[in-house]
């Protein structure tokens, strides 16, 4: 499954990968990344917007649960973005 997800991530070095080693450690695969740094949330953080593939609904839920662990904020998750066919 493809997965639409938007997070938010303080403006200081090292938070990029904050947000993306658990998807990584999990086996997700990234397919698009977009870091808007000129568009601050209302909380000062820049959002990142990621489309990636996960396995099943079970490595999603790890994927958040790691990411929730790590102080990542999640705003926006569309799973069902569009299915992936091997």
């Amino acid at each position: 499954m493809l997965v639409k997800m938007v997070m938010e991530l303080e403006d200081v070095p090292g938070q990029l990968i904050k947000g993306l080693e658990p998807i990584a450690r999990f086996g997700g695969n990234i397919k698009s990344i977009m870091h808007q740094r000129e568009r601050k949330t209302p909380l000062g953080r820049l959002p990142v917007m990621l489309i990636f593939e996960a396995k099943d609904r079970a490595m999603l839920k790890r994927i958040l649960v790691a990411l929730k662990e790590a102080g990542v904020r999640v705003t926006q998750l569309g799973e069902r973005e569009g299915e992936v066919r091997n």
